[in-house]
């Protein structure tokens, strides 16, 4: 009779052990995958900032050009011309900010994603414990101590 209860015991104190295990490592999981997304956005708004510094040197560098040439600085097809190329230039600094945005919310949904498994992992772990509570213990519609 003891027996049957040490090994119940046991089987449950392996089966918690294991959930508690893996709700270690999903928790380890979610807390990469929140600091990589965050890695990824600061790396990449980083680079949007560097682009659009770039693209705001290389219209001054385009305007100092065209004034230097003896171009009238009001004409409307220099003013055009230069802010298109203007435009342009900072078309690759938006989509770098873009993708940075775009990275921390992967990242996040990852992280969410993550944390729900580990509850969910939880609870299947607690409910296989009392299925196996209630089938070990019944003896028609007896609970056997």
């Amino acid at each position: 009779m003891c027996a049957p209860i040490a090994l119940t015991g046991l089987q449950l104190a392996g089966s918690l052990a294991g959930a508690a295990a893996s709700a270690r490592e999903m928790k380890r999981e979610a807390s990469e995958a929140e600091r990589a997304a965050r890695a990824d956005a600061a790396t990449l708004t980083a680079r949007a900032a560097n682009a659009r510094a770039e693209a705001l040197d290389r219209t001054a560098a385009l305007r100092v050009r065209a004034f230097t040439a003896g171009v009238d600085p009001k004409s409307n097809s220099v003013v055009e011309s230069l802010a298109a190329a203007h435009a342009r230039n900072l078309e690759g600094a938006d989509t770098l900010g873009q993708s940075a945005a775009q990275a921390l919310y992967e990242g996040q949904l990852r992280t969410r994603a993550l944390r729900a498994g580990r509850q969910a992992a939880l609870a299947r772990s607690l409910l296989g414990l009392a299925t196996t509570l209630a089938e070990r213990g019944s003896g028609g519609n007896r609970l056997r101590i």
